[in-house]
């Protein structure tokens, strides 16, 4: 991937949390909706230029090897897998819910505790573009795309 986590590690930020996708099925098992997993695989058509199916396969299979750890990200940056988001979640929502004013006052006075879910890389077959998707965590809006591309040496955001 030729230093692309230095992508992740310039576009997060202290007080985040970026949940990695939980299984085989890179952001898409994160979205939920058959419909915004469809519109990603289209996305990803027309952002790569694929006009098969069979090649976006084959895309997907090899972002699959990719890999996150802690040094792709910002220092103050937690890596977390779905479940401890789930457990986050759970306990934020409770204070909101339930909680006193100190404890909601706290709750927003500290780290924003922006969670992110991020999606592997998917390269074109040249290894020259990179789309990254990226989902607000408590957002019910469809998830981001992120393009890159690899030009004299490192990855640069596409204009």
């Amino acid at each position: 991937s030729r230093g692309l986590g230095d992508v992740y590690k310039r576009q997060f930020y202290d007080c985040s949390y970026i949940i990695k996708p939980n299984m085989q099925n890179n952001i898409l098992e994160n979205i939920g909706s058959e419909t915004l997993a469809n519109e990603y695989r289209s996305a990803l058509m027309k952002i790569l230029k694929i006009s098969e199916i069979k090649t976006l396969d084959s895309l997907l299979n090899l972002s699959e090897n990719f890999n996150f750890n802690e040094s792709m990200f910002q220092k103050g940056t937690e890596l977390i897998d779905f479940k401890k988001y789930i457990e986050l979640r759970t306990n934020i929502d409770s204070i909101v819910k339930n909680g006193t004013k100190k404890e909601k006052e706290l709750l927003f006075q500290e780290c924003p505790n922006q969670y992110y879910f991020v999606s592997k890389p998917v390269f074109d077959e040249k290894f020259e573009t990179a789309v990254i998707f990226i989902k607000f965590g408590f957002s019910c809006f469809p998830a981001n795309p992120w393009i890159y591309e690899f030009k004299n040496g490192s990855w640069k955001a596409s204009e």
